[in-house]
């Protein structure tokens, strides 16, 4: 019977002899016998190959089985893969690069019979994995602030063909294990940078893109290269970073310009503002007030935008007022709000002006913007319509029917009054009235209103049988009674729709406008004659907006049909 002696020996670098341990023969003793190999390896084209030669010549009955293992190093345990029986030396091809191998050799010399297990050594030495992690060119850093860019410096990383990169994450102070957040997965190409923007990678690429470095976590970066045209396996290097809200790193502060527009309306627009990317979202609150330092304010609008500037945010301002704007920026630190005032000459004297707290705005009672005429499609009767303040208690609308200054026709004047939390209100006229209309956001017991808006019928409007022949002719002339407000004709229409206005009044803009509140026409500092070509708007009932310079307004229903 032979006695069997099992050697295991770890292996070492590359192409370094890998020796058994010296074996006596335990029936004789004074004869020591030695059985070992060493292992070469060699990469063709991507082919792995792991040559066993055995040291002793005299060996015989000579067993290589190739064993694979889950961990590096390890040579007793896990799967055969191969086994070659016979001749002093073997060779494996086509190794798996994702696994780890051992060898395990059998023989007999003089009735001895050994057993020696060694490691596959692998090329991961031909290559280098190194890399830091920093903010822009400063020094390397494991602290962030939210809303910052990473960067990965791979410097002095060398010899791979494809790169992988994974986000792990677990909160702060937690001991639990890491769960994956972001799946840059793999990029074919021998060159990742040197630095690498890992903010902007896990929002625009790789596997499931739009995440984004959260406060409050303490994330691990799994950064791997491989090269296997060289035999490079997959090698991995992995480093935390912690991500938290910084004081004073957001800033909401931007420029605003008034600009005109092609068909020469005044328009509000916002540039020089830091975007965040999708770290914070982007919401602009447009006020304007007839005081220059500001108060009381009017909502005019609100915007959201998304990228960079600059951005339009608001059309159709009127030169007569002032204009503010507030941005606020909403991020998972909280918000931040910066306002400012069109006139420069303002700076940061308004109350809404500099950097603000955000809860200025909701402090303001403001009177509601986007206020509109409406009817109804079955009635005609006529409604209003308004623009949602945030923080309102509900809204009153007032009404004055005949007023002496809109109407001028010598009839009883009445005035009423309607509450109610929604944003229009229907009926509050009956078609044929004449009547000016205004609505009040109330806060607090304290009401805002907005500017009065006057509506004349057709037939109410001042303007004599006589002038009404005038303008059914061609060539219509402005009519000299000064009492007299504009004229639409004809009314209704089917082709194009003429605007007579009065002389004494300077028209600053004139709106044509659907029953959803949309303008389908728009002219600012319009002549006192106009034509207006309808033949491409749907048929429907439309309002006709006029503003006149000191502010006021005139609304006049008119109909588009197409026989």
């Amino acid at each position: 019977m032979k006695t069997i002696f099992y050697l295991l020996a770890i292996g070492v670098l590359f192409q370094a002899p890998l020796f058994a341990a010296t074996t006596l023969n335990t029936r004789s003793l004074a004869n020591p016998v030695t059985a070992d190999f060493t292992i070469a390896i060699n990469c063709n084209s991507g082919n792995w190959l792991a040559t066993a030669t055995a040291n002793n010549s005299a060996a015989t009955n000579n067993v290589w089985q190739l064993w694979s293992t889950p961990t590096a190093g390890t040579i007793t345990g896990g799967t055969l893969e191969a086994t070659i029986n016979g001749g002093l030396s073997a060779t494996f091809s086509w190794l798996d690069l994702a696994k780890n191998y051992y060898i395990r050799h059998y023989s007999e010399v003089s009735g001895l019979a050994v057993v020696t297990n060694l490691a596959v050594p692998t090329f991961a030495s031909n290559a280098n994995l190194t890399y830091v992690l920093k903010r822009n060119a400063d020094m390397p850093t494991d602290n962030f602030c939210y809303g910052e860019d990473i960067y990965l410096d791979a410097t002095g990383t060398t010899n791979y063909d494809r790169y992988f990169i994974a986000i792990w994450r677990r909160p702060s102070n937690s001991p639990g294990n890491f769960t994956l957040y972001a799946d840059y997965g793999w990029t074919i190409s021998n060159s990742i940078g040197p630095v690498t923007n890992l903010s902007e990678i896990i929002r625009f690429q790789g596997e499931n893109p739009g995440e984004i470095f959260e406060p409050g976590y303490v994330y691990e970066v799994q950064f791997a290269i491989a090269n296997p045209p060289n035999c490079i396996p997959w090698i991995e290097l992995k480093r935390q970073f912690r991500v938290e809200c910084c004081t004073d790193f957001f800033s909401a502060s931007f420029n605003l310009e008034t600009t005109t527009t092609p068909w020469g309306s005044l328009a509000l627009e916002v540039d020089d503002f830091i975007s965040y990317d999708n770290y914070a979202t982007h919401h602009w609150t447009i006020l304007s007030s007839p005081n220059a330092y500001g108060g009381p304010y009017t909502l005019e609008g609100e915007k959201t935008t998304l990228g960079h500037g600059p951005h339009t945010i608001f059309y159709g301002a009127s030169p007569q007022r002032y204009y503010f704007v507030v941005h606020r920026i909403s991020t998972l630190c909280g918000d931040y709000c910066y306002g400012q005032g069109e006139d420069d000459e303002t700076g940061h004297d308004c109350d809404v002006c500099g950097e603000i707290d955000c809860s200025v705005l909701h402090n303001l009672c403001l009177a509601p913007g986007y206020v509109e005429i409406t009817s109804s499609h079955w009635t005609e009767d006529w409604g209003l319509l308004w623009g949602a303040v945030p923080g309102a208690d509900g809204y009153v609308v007032e009404v004055i029917v005949n007023d002496p200054k809109c109407c001028e026709n010598g009839q009883e004047v009445q005035t009423r009054y309607y509450h109610t939390t929604d944003t229009q209100y229907l009926p509050i006229a009956q078609a044929e009235e004449c009547f000016k209309a205004r609505v009040g956001t109330v806060c607090n017991g304290e009401t805002s209103w907005s500017t009065w808006l006057c509506v004349q019928d057709f037939f109410l409007a001042g303007i004599t049988d006589e002038i009404k022949a005038k303008a059914s002719q061609k060539g219509a002339i402005l009519p000299d009674d000064p009492s007299a407000e504009f004229l639409v004709y004809p009314n209704p229409t089917n082709s194009a729709l003429n605007i007579l206005l009065p002389k004494s009044e300077t028209a600053e803009r004139i709106q044509l406008m659907n029953m959803q509140g949309h303008v389908v026409f728009e002219q600012t500092t319009p002549d006192q004659q106009l034509s207006i070509d309808c033949k491409s708007f749907p048929a429907g009932m439309y309002t006709i907006h006029i503003t006149y310079a000191d502010q006021s307004q005139a609304i006049q229903k008119v109909q588009i049909i197409h026989p």
